[in-house]
């Protein structure tokens, strides 16, 4: 995810990768027409930051590695999450699905209340599934 800021009237533009555990808890309504269907899944998840790479501004404005920085306050949290998406079966095993999903956090992921954090995503699938009964 690019990052924008300016330090010392020059711009700066970073790319910080995050690596996060989530435990999701859905409900959805699938609608089933022949071999089609569509879905829409919402709901909460648990999240818990795992490892982190990459550069950050800090209050005072200087630039901290994620690394080693102490900038994150928990490396727990929740989430909230929308799904909609498309199913079509190709045989009574296999299903191809494809979604687009948005998740924005709801808690900041920093100890600063001048520097708060929520992050959002936007994530496009596509996928098989296979069904095991």
């Amino acid at each position: 995810m690019p990052l924008y800021f300016c330090a010392c009237e020059r711009p700066y533009r970073n790319f910080n990768q995050f690596g996060q555990i989530d435990i999701p808890l859905l409900v959805g309504y699938n609608i089933p027409i022949d071999k089609l269907g569509l879905y829409a899944k919402s709901g909460v998840q648990a999240s818990v930051l795992s490892w982190e790479k990459g550069r950050s501004i800090n209050e005072g404005g200087q630039i901290d590695e994620l690394v080693s920085s102490t900038t994150y306050s928990t490396r727990r949290g929740w989430t909230y999450l929308a799904e909609l998406g498309a199913l079509y079966k190709l045989s009574p095993t296999w299903t191809v699905q494809s979604g687009i999903s948005y998740a924005q956090s709801l808690s900041s992921w920093t100890r600063s209340d001048s520097d708060v954090r929520k992050p959002r995503r936007l994530n496009v699938q596509i996928g098989v599934l296979m069904n095991l009964r």
